[in-house]
């Protein structure tokens, strides 16, 4: 048996989570199946070992169709192909995503352990984390960390205060803040 925990984004931008058991073993993304809710087909993108579960467990990013009457899925309706375009264009190997939240500063020590066990780079200040990963997953990174923020948070207050994409860590280490952040829209997330 292994638990699937099914990330998307909803409606207002948030993020949605589910977690089914299924009687099965999962290895590969392939094998996680589709979820339906509330007329939405959840379609697995990307996949990660779930930190907070039993080995085996994984936690699934989702693209999101809307379902016909007939029950076929037609339309996407989540935002990272177009996050995924705009990285496409405005990236290059150096670049990474720079997120800034109001929270505990405990949580960001703990984040970093958990999101490096499996195999997600951070780094993390009191306030702000940046994600280093191959930027064809920098959507399926963000939304990862932040289910191991808000899980980790609990009950505590959680704030997201700025998501950036950093196109060169030599140019944010030597350029003033304005010149080096693009500040992504947060419709994209």
């Amino acid at each position: 048996m292994v638990a699937v925990t099914y990330i998307w984004t909803n409606e207002y931008g948030g993020m949605t989570t589910e977690r089914i058991i299924y009687d099965t073993i999962i290895t590969e993304l392939m094998h996680i199946p589709y979820y339906m809710t509330d007329k939405l087909q959840i379609v697995p993108h990307d996949m990660f070992a779930d930190p907070f579960n039993d080995a085996g467990d994984v936690i699934a990013t989702c693209d999101i169709y809307l379902v016909d009457s007939m029950g076929t899925y037609t339309i996407c309706i989540d935002k990272r192909r177009e996050f995924d375009e705009y990285v496409r264009y405005n990236s290059n190997p150096d670049t990474y995503i720079s997120q800034e939240y109001s929270c505990e500063k405990s949580i960001f020590v703990q984040m970093r352990k958990i999101c490096s066990k499996i195999g997600i780079d951070i780094y993390c200040t009191p306030t702000v984390y940046n994600i280093y990963t191959h930027t064809q997953r920098f959507y399926a990174s963000i939304w990862v960390c932040r289910y191991v923020l808000y899980t980790l948070a609990g009950n505590a207050i959680v704030k997201l205060n700025g998501i950036w994409l950093i196109k060169d860590v030599d140019d944010n280490i030597s350029s003033s803040f304005e010149d080096v952040r693009l500040n992504l829209n947060v419709s994209f997330i």
